[in-house]
């Protein structure tokens, strides 16, 4: 054995005086020690395969993938409708008031000061619009914070029901400071409820549904961004024009009715003396005061509805409850 030992070693000093590649086999031993190892890791990972979710043979596995009775169940579930009902309506309501901002807040500016020019105006619509959107965004954390705290439906009834008082609010508002802040109050709302129904919708119908039962959730945003840009639209046609553009056209038309003379019922004498700026000023200065309150009737009306809808919301939330419960059925 020890004559074994001195060959190798032997051997070994030669071949590193050549600068030869040592070539040792490893001892039989370590190879059956490695490879009960390597056997032992191979028994080891196929548990661990197992634990993944792949079955060891002639056993079976869960199923990884959801069924599409288990996802009809959930999506047509009466808990399902009612949630998608109350995001709905507060999709709706926002999305109302996300595109009549900017012109609401510059008819009111114009009214406080017919001075400002178009640029001007569009300036304050435009940075209303930018701080609206940052509470948008800062209110899917707040609410989505507080329903941790307070719990989901809470959370939702405080939204749909603060909402109500502040659209009711919004039609007695004149200030366009007031009216700012409480349009950033009605953004964080609107965000609020992105933030609150993920976590809601993983309390009712459990972790492994909340993917598929959150996107089809989402429809609701669809649905409201479709409803809610209707509304408005039939309110824009049926009350044309705010303060800004039927200041301008009515003015021109009083104008064109001044220089008529007799069929305005307008002094044709004192129009042809030279009387005609005076008038057109005083002319002009009627009919934005006239113009305000048409162009606040739109706003109204926008106002009024989206305060019905929150309030439909508000209601319906009182169906629903929070808690592990759920899962079992309204």
């Amino acid at each position: 054995m020890d004559v074994q030992h001195r060959d190798r070693g032997a051997w070994a000093r030669r071949s590193l005086e050549r600068d030869e590649p040592c070539k040792i086999r490893p001892a039989r031993g370590l190879g059956k020690a490695l490879g009960s190892e390597g056997s032992a890791g191979q028994s080891a990972g196929g548990r661990g395969a197992a634990n993944q979710g792949v079955a060891p043979a002639g056993q079976s596995a869960e199923p990884a993938l959801l069924s599409s009775r288990e996802i009809r169940g959930a999506i047509f579930s009466a808990r399902f409708v009612l949630m998608w009902l109350v995001f709905f309506l507060n999709i709706t309501a926002g999305i109302m008031f996300i595109g009549f901002q900017s012109p609401m807040i510059q008819d009111m500016v114009h009214a406080q000061d017919p001075g400002k020019s178009a640029a001007e105006l569009a300036g304050v619509g435009a940075t209303l619009i930018a701080i609206s959107s940052m509470f948008n965004g800062f209110g899917r954390l707040f609410w989505g914070g507080l329903s941790d705290r307070i719990g989901r439906t809470r959370v939702f009834r405080i939204i749909l029901g603060s909402q109500v008082l502040v659209f009711v609010e919004l039609l007695f508002v004149r200030s366009p400071m007031v009216f700012g802040m409480l349009v950033c109050y009605v953004l964080l709302c609107y965000g609020g409820g992105f933030g609150a129904m993920p976590s809601y919708i993983a309390i009712v119908f459990g972790p492994r549904m909340m993917a598929v039962v959150y996107g089809a959730m989402l429809t609701a945003w669809s649905a409201g961004g479709i409803v809610g840009s209707q509304i408005v639209a039939f309110i824009k046609d049926r009350w044309p024009g705010g303060a800004v553009a039927a200041s301008a056209a009515q003015a021109g038309a009083k104008v064109a009715q001044v220089a008529g003379g007799a069929a305005a019922g307008v002094n044709t004498g004192a129009a042809a003396a030279g009387a005609g700026p005076g008038v057109r000023v005083a002319a002009g200065a009627a009919n934005v005061a006239a113009a305000g309150p048409a162009a606040m009737t739109a706003a109204s009306w926008i106002f009024l509805i989206g305060a019905a809808l929150l309030a439909l919301g508000f209601g319906l939330s009182f169906l629903l409850s929070d808690g592990e419960n759920l899962r079992k059925g309204v």
